[in-house]
């Protein structure tokens, strides 16, 4: 049987600290958003700039979310974030200037907040709790309810539920705090 994808959405209950580090990864991502429409608009007016050349960085060759993601790891207003939030920023960026039904086609604007999140974010999984790249310490999270979502509590030979490393965050509005959409690759059930 063909492993499955889903996400399963779960509540994350960051200490004061862990919240602070998530409001830093999460406005260092909104500003590589903003250079990634910046480099979008000086690319209409036939100027070639990388993104990370924007944030203090140095101008290189490869303007794929990856390389990107990399030049930007070596300095500049970014430098410790994470690369699979980097990649993530650009790429979401991108995704939503070329997307009409998001006001796109090309568009050099910021339009939606882009998700905190990556495909390898998650770098250990616990019942209780995540450790995310970047946020220090595990971050409390019911991971349990995702596997119990799926009937994996407890898992058997043929059945079980395995978080991929891929998650998106971001934050609640009033009482409701963080949420996190956890990448489940739910097999033989």
């Amino acid at each position: 049987m063909t492993p499955r994808l889903r996400l399963h959405e779960l509540p994350l209950h960051p200490t004061p600290e862990q919240l602070h580090h998530l409001r830093q990864l999460r406005a260092a991502c909104g500003l590589v958003a903003l250079a990634t429409a910046e480099q979008a608009y000086w690319q209409a007016a036939g100027q070639d700039v990388s993104v990370a050349a924007l944030l203090g960085g140095a101008d290189h060759p490869d303007r794929t979310p990856e390389g990107e993601a990399q030049e930007l790891r070596r300095g500049g207003d970014v430098a410790g974030v994470p690369v699979t939030l980097l990649v993530n920023a650009i790429a979401s960026q991108r995704a939503q200037m070329g997307e009409p039904a998001l006001g796109g086609a090309g568009a050099p604007h910021v339009r939606l907040p882009i998700p905190l999140g990556g495909a390898q974010w998650i770098t250990h999984a616990a019942p209780d709790g995540l450790l995310l790249a970047g946020v220090p310490g595990i971050v409390a999270a019911p991971v349990w309810q995702a596997q119990r979502a799926y009937g994996d509590v407890p898992p058997t030979a043929s059945r079980r539920v395995i978080l991929t490393g891929a998650a998106w965050a971001d934050r609640g509005h009033g009482d409701h705090g963080w949420m996190v959409d956890v990448e489940l690759d739910v097999a033989g059930i």
